[in-house]
């Protein structure tokens, strides 16, 4: 019988060694359990806060068409003043040179 008891006594602190390695392993598992809880949870935040990027980089999109449009309607507006600017300077040589003609034609 003492070969079955010490069979037996070797059977049960292998159980027992195996109970304790198994709680260890359910203790790491739960753990782990919480720890990915909490990285969903900053996932969830991340995603709202990327949501929230996003929005904010459509509305400055937005304002920057907005913006071109209207620095392109500047430029329109510079193009035509040149085009104005350079029309009565014209207007005025044409003036000075019909003074002179008429200067001229006086003279003889």
């Amino acid at each position: 019988m003492s070969r079955i008891d010490e069979r037996l006594t070797r059977i049960e602190s292998e159980v027992e060694s195996l109970n304790g390695r198994m709680g260890r392993v359910e203790s790491e598992l739960e753990s782990l359990n919480g720890r990915m809880g909490r990285v969903e949870s900053e996932l969830q935040s991340l995603n709202g806060r990327v949501g929230r990027v996003e929005t904010e980089l459509q509305a400055v999109k937005s304002h920057l068409r907005a913006l071109e449009m209207r620095v392109t309607d500047i430029e329109n507006k510079v193009d035509r003043l040149a085009t104005e600017s350079e029309l009565i300077e014209i207007r005025q040589q044409i003036a000075i040179l019909n003074d002179r003609i008429a200067a001229l034609e006086t003279r003889h």
